[in-house]
């Protein structure tokens, strides 16, 4: 690129935020003689020096101030409201302060650096910057692991997409997805670098304008066997929309790397393909049932769109449990799973102390709404040697008893903060995946749910995954939440569901688990409906599951506990028929335990 257009590159990134202030003019230093001018102080403080600590401003404009942090400090915050912070290369950046109406003394925080990141263009270019790099610094609060800058907003290359960060700049090590996590030491540095994909020439693609008026790709007329198909943003300067059913068939090609601009994919765009690996971004908001036809083998998710539910809902903390989960690995571990309810039944740390401390305890129980099958394909990609799982299904979520492998938005809440767990699951396995994704990328994209940081957290859970959310407390001898409606599911207790729920156990030994114990999910005795109190609905259930010649004996996995161990009274629960108060929770600890220690005992 030239260096004057470059330069007028830089100037118009540089200028857009400032610019959002006041007015048009806010930029500008040139003030006339009738204007008020007002002083603007930065408080002196610990780890920053900046480079005048009182500037005249005039009033209406936006102020500037160049801030230095000193060794192991960085920009936290700062008492004027709308401030911002603007830090390309790290340790330096430019603070501004928009719409100066009055006399403005300016308190800085600062924050102790973690570790940092200097993230290299790697071939691009950095839209406010002449270097080749940049470097944020990170002191997470909320996460065991951080995450990486995102980059789409200012990072481009001519004629390439950026597919993600690796830690050569080879690209062949270890990967990290655009605002997906990184594990760390404390006061390392890391260096990522972007990795490209060169776009496919304009020619291999037939393009036309369809009935709706937007440019779309009917066909492709390339190599099918080239290495990596990667589409183009534009063919002849026009935007591609849309790639239509039909538009790739019988490719044998590595990858398959679709633009950020991209906003459609048809029902089977895709067919008759040898598997690929797929790399996309999350501004896609359409998708066909089944847009790749079952070839999508790894799916690679990039996040141009920031998160929005890391602190509205206990759905993200699924990326928590991964992060202990990796940073755990080889040690001697206990994973707990289930829906939700567990996570209010279990007290792990005393479960932990009975056990004598030698396994560490992971409550992995999230949610039971959808897609146990998706959870199952994490937790298979994460395990290993000297694991113990036991699964708590609960008895009324066919999801949780594989019947119904669907996945709905609250899957996509559940790893919106790393989009890398995606890599861990089997997107052909689950109905219902990439329509769902769409409709989870619209609702970010059209802002229907306001946008939050990467660091947030809605903080209802302790370190082991167990709830701490609300206040539980007692409640009346016979309280019912449900409305008598929560109950065991027979429709979905049967053979069939044993034997997936068989398969996947199978799977998670194969993945080098010790042991995997099936077990009872608490209930609440008086929400059940009465037919169903006559019936012993309960022990029906346990049945299916227990029976030797259908049930998981079949297969080799045995039952822990008993299924009258999970009914509890009204009174031990508190907002639903299956999230037990601290009352309940103490009362299922109590009656787990002995049956782990049994268990267990042959191998502590």
């Amino acid at each position: 690129m030239p260096n004057t257009l470059k330069l007028i590159k830089i100037c118009a990134f540089l200028l857009t935020p400032f610019l959002a202030g006041c007015s048009g003019e806010a930029a500008s230093s040139i003030f006339s003689s009738s204007e008020t001018l007002y002083n603007v102080t930065i408080v002196d403080g610990e780890g920053f020096s900046v480079d005048a600590s009182s500037k005249r401003v005039a009033k209406g404009k936006d102020a500037y101030f160049t801030l230095n942090f000193d060794e192991g400090f960085d920009f936290s915050s700062c008492s004027y409201a709308g401030a911002r912070y603007i830090s390309p290369l790290g340790k330096t950046g430019t603070l501004v302060l928009p719409c100066v109406t009055y006399p403005l003394r300016v308190e800085i925080s600062v924050t102790e650096v973690a570790f940092s990141i200097t993230y290299h263009a790697n071939g691009g270019e950095i839209g406010y910057s002449d270097s080749d790099s940049y470097t944020f610094s990170y002191n997470p609060k909320n996460h065991l692991r951080s995450n990486v800058d995102i980059g789409t907003a200012y990072l481009s290359r001519e004629g390439y997409i950026l597919t993600g960060w690796n830690s050569s700049p080879d690209g062949d090590e270890e990967r990290t997805g655009l605002g997906s996590r990184i594990s760390f030491e404390k006061g390392e540095k890391k260096d990522l670098y972007a990795v490209w994909a060169k776009q496919l020439s304009e020619k291999d693609f037939n393009v036309w304008q369809n009935e709706e008026g937007k440019w779309a790709i009917r066909g492709y007329v390339g190599d099918k066997n080239v290495g990596a198909l990667v589409i183009p943003s534009k063919v002849s300067g026009i935007p591609i929309d849309t790639i239509e059913t039909g538009a790739f068939s019988g490719l044998s090609v590595g990858a398959v790397v679709l633009p950020s601009s991209l906003k459609s994919v048809e029902d089977e765009a895709f067919s008759n393909c040898e598997p690929f690996d797929l790399y996309l971004y999350d501004s896609l908001g359409s998708f066909g049932e089944n847009p790749f036809g079952g070839c999508a083998k790894t799916l690679y998710l990039n996040a141009i769109l920031p998160p929005s539910f890391l602190d509205l809902t206990y759905e993200p903390s699924v990326a928590d449990r991964v992060d202990a989960l990796l940073l755990s690995k080889g040690k001697k571990r206990l994973i707990l799973f289930s829906g939700c309810s567990l996570a209010y039944a279990v007290d792990s740390a005393r479960i932990e102390q009975e056990l004598n401390g030698e396994y560490m305890v992971l409550d992995w129980s999230v949610t039971g709404d959808t897609g146990g099958l998706f959870q199952f394909q994490m937790l298979e990609a994460l395990v290993g040697e000297n694991d113990t799982v036991v699964h708590f299904p609960e008895p009324g979520s066919p999801f949780q008893l594989l019947a119904d492998n669907s996945v709905d938005n609250r899957a996509f809440m559940a790893v919106e903060g790393n989009w890398d767990i995606l890599q861990y699951v089997n997107v052909n396995e689950l109905p219902g995946f990439f329509p769902h994704l769409a409709t989870f990328n619209s609702m970010k994209a059209e802002k229907r749910i306001t946008s939050c940081a990467y660091d947030d957290d809605c903080h209802v859970f302790n370190e082991y995954g167990d709830f701490v959310g609300d206040p539980r407390d007692k409640a009346v001898e016979d309280a019912v939440y449900n409305g008598n409606q929560y109950t065991y599911g027979m429709d979905w207790a049967n053979e069939d569901t044993c034997a997936a729920l068989a398969n996947e156990y199978t799977k998670l030994k194969e993945s080098g688990v010790e042991d995997v114990y099936f077990s009872y999910s608490p209930v609440n005795y008086s929400g059940l409906p009465q037919e169903d109190k006559e019936n012993r609905v309960w022990e029906r259930f346990a049945e299916v599951y227990e029976n030797e010649y259908t049930g998981m004996p079949k297969y080799g996995f045995s039952v822990l506990g008993d299924a009258t161990d999970a009914l509890m009274n009204g009174k031990y629960f508190f907002d639903a028929d299956y999230h037990p108060n601290i009352y309940g929770r103490d009362l299922f600890t109590d009656r787990l335990l002995p049956h782990l220690k049994s268990a267990l005992g042959g191998k502590r």
